[in-house]
């Protein structure tokens, strides 16, 4: 295509396009997914997983910016090390031994899925603590 395309003056310039039918087959499948483990079972499952982390970095040299009510946020982790100045830093060593998380200015977020486990959870908090050192 060249150039840019035509412009409706009209609303209809801020359509988005056609719907993506290829998500939709995958979309049911995850939700069969959720009913067939449960969604309270999941929702248990991201708490108990959760709690392992945040309870792990109390204990290191982090500061959690996460509300401690994971019955209300158990969705993602926000945290940061004791030093704000070191976060690009330990973004940069979290990422590199794998780690998927986000930095957020002068903090970092994890958000644990139903598909993660505690040995996971344990290994980060294993990482943190030995970059505390």
């Amino acid at each position: 295509m060249r150039g840019h395309p035509e412009l409706s003056e009209a609303a209809r310039r801020y359509e988005t396009g056609d719907y993506n039918r290829a998500a939709i087959p995958t979309a049911i499948v995850m939700v069969k997914l959720f009913f067939k483990i449960g969604i309270v079972n999941i929702y248990e499952h991201l708490i108990r997983i959760t709690s392992i982390f945040t309870d792990g970095l109390k204990m290191l040299d982090y500061r959690l910016s996460t509300n401690d009510n994971l019955n209300v946020c158990a969705e993602r982790v926000t945290f940061f090390p004791a030093d704000p100045s070191r976060t690009a830093a330990l973004f940069d060593y979290l990422t590199a031994d794998g780690v998927v998380l986000s930095q957020r200015e002068s903090m970092l977020r994890i958000a644990p899925h139903f598909y993660n486990t505690a040995a996971e959870m344990n290994r980060l908090i294993n990482q943190l603590n030995n970059k505390v050192r």
